[in-house]
């Protein structure tokens, strides 16, 4: 079993009105959460943290792997998404993310 758990940095767009319990709900799940306004304020290296946005990261990102794009499915494109976690909204990533932390 993992000793820390993870650091979620949620973009501050994701918590709208229906969201607003969210960081709430990570606290209670045992998550870090760390609201930023945008990516300017995710650190570089990621290690044991995530970052959940609404906005896909640049093809080639070193963010690419620990990010998890929350919102509709991205539909197929000029740009490929393998690899990239997506969530269909904010409450479900940080169940997800919880299972796997107490699974570890």
């Amino acid at each position: 079993m993992s000793t820390s758990a993870p650091t979620l940095y949620i973009d501050a767009a994701l918590l709208t009105a229906g969201d607003q319990d969210a960081l709430t709900m990570a606290s209670d799940l045992g998550l870090e959460a760390v609201v930023v306004a945008g990516l300017d304020d995710v650190p570089e290296a990621l290690a044991n943290a995530w970052h959940l946005t609404s906005v896909q990261p640049a093809a080639g990102s070193a963010r690419w792997g620990r990010t998890v794009l929350i919102g509709p499915r991205v539909e197929p494109g000029r740009v490929a998404v393998s690899g990239l976690r997506t969530a269909r909204d904010l409450r479900l990533a940080l169940l997800e993310l919880a299972a796997e932390h107490a699974a570890d």
